[in-house]
């Protein structure tokens, strides 16, 4: 699949490898790509799974990276050892985008993650995420208060969710793209919820353009 004029522009402003990612993954992990730089363009490729304008919104942000190398996590500011200084990144192992007939591991997990910062508050360094309730605009603030009152009940699609609305929003956006039928059977409002605004093009069409 050919990459949208959008997906390129996040390909080479907020996709990166880590220096030593390719020389020190295993053979095993290099083997299933055709060159260094397939990696990020298959990343790149997954991401079109998220609304249009969504991606566009993303694609204009001064911060929200992603960085693959054998690291897992999200790093709200800048990670200690990066010394372009990249804000706000997504760390995604290199391993997890080997295998694409079994999904991305963690990936998503981790995107969710920098969406919720940067939909919530922008990506300030101490604002208030989406999933806590905040918003980058009022309407986005109404999702917000939405996921944080669904977090409470409990119907959390992975255990490391359970208190914690970050990886509740995290775990079922996660699920949605792998499973969308899983994430109805255990937590069908909010399945509900993410498929009629945070990954659906009209919603965030209408959502984002407060925002840019």
């Amino acid at each position: 699949m050919a990459l949208t004029p959008t997906l390129r522009q996040l390909l080479h402003a907020h996709i990166h490898l880590a220096p030593t990612a390719w020389t020190q993954a295993p053979a095993s992990v290099r083997a299933s790509f055709r060159s260094p730089f397939e990696p990020a363009q298959h990343l790149a490729q997954a991401l079109g799974r998220l609304p249009p304008s969504l991606l566009a919104w993303w694609a204009e942000l001064p911060s929200g990276h992603i960085l693959i190398g054998d690291q897992r996590g999200y790093a709200p500011g800048r990670l200690s050892d990066d010394s372009p200084g990249r804000v706000n990144v997504a760390q995604i192992a290199l391993a997890d985008l080997a295998a694409p007939a079994e999904g991305l591991g963690d990936a998503w997990f981790w995107i969710a993650h920098l969406l919720d910062h940067h939909l919530g508050c922008l990506g300030a360094a101490d604002g208030a995420w989406l999933s806590d309730g905040a918003g980058s605009t009022p309407r986005w603030q109404a999702v917000g208060q939405r996921i944080a009152s669904l977090a409470r009940l409990g119907y959390d699609p992975q255990p490391a969710a359970s208190g914690d609305p970050h990886a509740y929003l995290a775990a079922g956006l996660a699920l949605f793209i792998a499973d969308r039928a899983a994430l109805n059977v255990q937590d069908p409002k909010l399945e509900r919820l993410l498929a009629t605004t945070l990954l659906h093009e009209g919603f965030c069409r209408r959502a984002l353009t407060a925002t840019t």
